[in-house]
């Protein structure tokens, strides 16, 4: 989807005029469908560009869980916790809006729910119907709403090493959200999605909350058998430190960590990307 919205995009600036861009989701995962956003990859400089533009709007978007019935389970645990991250980006943002709350809140409310379901049992049409919906609503809500560092970090370990986008936003996801929530704002939100998904009592304090929250994700991650960093690197793992201010510096300059609740500097990102291993 994301090389034909491109297609569509690019085609304009050249005087070409394609009248109509339909979206049909073949995974539960990037919310492409409906979103203002796609990422091109540069597989000779290992970088992935994020492109964002009202033009990459579809003029509409088609979602049949039967088209993914298919997907094999490691792709549906990646693609679904890509969905969360999405969910929980938006949640945070210093852009999120009452709208894109409600977006965000019923996304990650369906992940926890359903993605273990999706990666066992595949072929039920009603999960996967779940699961698709997830996707396009944590879309829509980061869409408006914008992402962060989780997903400009994201990017350079798919670049660098090939990792799956969605599986990358998962090992970083937990890391991520104990940073953000180093700013009181940030720390209040998430503590307010985990009581809102019943991960805690309402009377918790922001730490316990947190906890919760991040306890729940790695239960998730679990239940969906994703690798740790040092199994996905493979061979990668022996020169990731050296790659580290290379991805640093690429990160800076990703578009999404504009939105992200927490100032980051060159340090930061370098910290955590020591943490992961």
């Amino acid at each position: 989807m994301d090389a034909a919205k491109a297609i569509v995009w690019f085609s304009q600036q050249s005087g070409i005029n394609i009248e109509t861009c339909v979206a049909i989701p073949t995974t539960s995962g990037t919310g492409s469908e409906v979103t203002s956003a796609c990422v091109i990859s540069d597989p000779d400089k290992g970088i992935k560009y994020p492109l964002f533009n009202n033009a990459l709007y579809p003029d509409m978007a088609i979602l049949d869980p039967e088209l993914v019935v298919s997907v094999p389970p490691q792709i549906t645990a990646n693609t679904g916790m890509d969905v969360l991250t999405h969910a929980l980006e938006a949640w945070v943002s210093p852009h999120a809006s009452d709208f894109t709350d409600a977006l965000a809140e019923k996304a990650a409310k369906l992940v926890f729910q359903y993605l273990p379901t999706a990666v066992e049992k595949g072929d039920c049409v009603a999960t996967r119907g779940k699961m698709h919906n997830a996707s396009t609503l944590a879309g829509m809500a980061f869409s408006q709403a914008g992402l962060g560092l989780n997903h400009a970090i994201a990017h350079q370990l798919g670049g660098q090493f090939h990792l799956p986008h969605g599986l990358a936003n998962a090992l970083l996801l937990t890391t991520v959200i104990r940073f953000n929530a180093g700013v009181p704002r940030a720390a209040k939100r998430y503590a307010r999605m985990a009581k809102a998904c019943g991960f805690c009592p309402a009377e918790a304090n922001d730490v316990a909350a947190i906890n919760a929250l991040i306890q729940q994700i790695e239960l998730l991650k679990q239940r969906c058998a994703l690798p740790s960093l040092a199994v996905a690197l493979k061979e990668g793992r022996s020169d990731f430190s050296a790659r580290i201010p290379a991805m640093v510096q690429a990160a800076l300059a990703d578009v999404t960590l504009r939105t992200n609740p927490r100032p980051v500097n060159a340090e930061a990102i370098r910290e955590l990307l020591e943490e992961l291993l």
